[in-house]
């Protein structure tokens, strides 16, 4: 969570339209919002959730992950 309430997770690989998992943002209010969609093939990793690591958020808010 961030400091201003933001809640971020990430998806089972089967958790999108092309199949390799999701990074979502959910708001204080409770509006999902996707900031990224994996896509296998595609490049930019896929299977966020394999190994469940989960996301880390640093100072500036930068998330970090493994795929």
């Amino acid at each position: 969570m961030d400091s201003a309430g933001n809640l971020y997770g990430i998806t089972a690989p089967r958790g999108s339209a092309h199949g390799a998992g999701t990074i979502f943002k959910i708001n204080p209010t409770g509006t999902e919002t996707i900031l990224f969609t994996f896509c296998a093939g595609c490049g930019g990793g896929m299977s966020p959730y394999d190994p469940p690591a989960g996301l880390i958020i640093d100072s500036a808010g930068s998330l970090y992950g493994t795929t």
